[in-house]
């Protein structure tokens, strides 16, 4: 399945070097390669992903994920995936429902609290990826303060993050590129 990997993450490189050389290419043509090429760096990172042995996924329960999808997923921590349990609990309250890599399927970003064997506690912003009928863990995001987020939601193809801010509150924009929750 790698070499398969390969060869597409290939192909996706040299179609995404033919537009670089291509400047006179129409803009909308360009926006759907990188779409494409956005979603086949998703799915690679989701076939290669270090999944625990034995791991057998738990399809959504139905077209759009909920909250009961969220549960039965697993989560980074570190390098590798794990499931909600003692060292990690998702915070349903914090959920944001929406599609955010263009395939017209709700993903989802949770807060999730993880509390190692080692001590401390800290907290993040999980993407979700609804890939396959089942959501994916792609990155995280940390968190330094929970108590300051004041609104969260997936409008637009973004992640819109409303956080008090002292006197003034801001709101941060994210959009999902490859796997990466990159700041706008």
């Amino acid at each position: 399945m790698h070499t398969s990997i390969i060869a597409l993450l290939q192909i996706t490189t040299s179609i995404l070097l033919a537009l670089r050389g291509s400047p006179q290419t129409d803009i909308a043509l360009q926006r759907q390669v990188l779409l494409v090429a956005n979603r086949v760096v998703q799915f690679s990172f989701q076939a290669t992903a270090p999944f625990p042995e034995n791991y057998a996924p738990i399809p959504n329960r139905g077209r759009w994920p909920t909250a009961a999808d969220l549960e039965h997923s697993l989560y980074l921590s570190g390098d590798k995936y794990i499931p909600l349990g003692a060292n990690m609990q998702m915070l349903p309250s914090y959920a944001s429902f929406g599609d955010l890599n263009g395939d017209g399927a709700d993903d989802a970003v949770v807060v999730v609290r993880e509390t190692p064997a080692s001590g401390g506690v800290s907290y993040a912003l999980a993407v979700m990826l609804n890939q396959g009928g089942m959501l994916f863990n792609i990155t995280d995001i940390a968190i330094a303060n929970l108590s300051n987020i004041d609104s969260h939601r997936i409008e637009s193809g973004r992640f819109n993050l409303g956080e008090k801010n002292g006197k003034n509150d801001v709101v941060s924009h994210y959009e999902l590129w490859g796997n990466q929750l990159i700041k706008r």
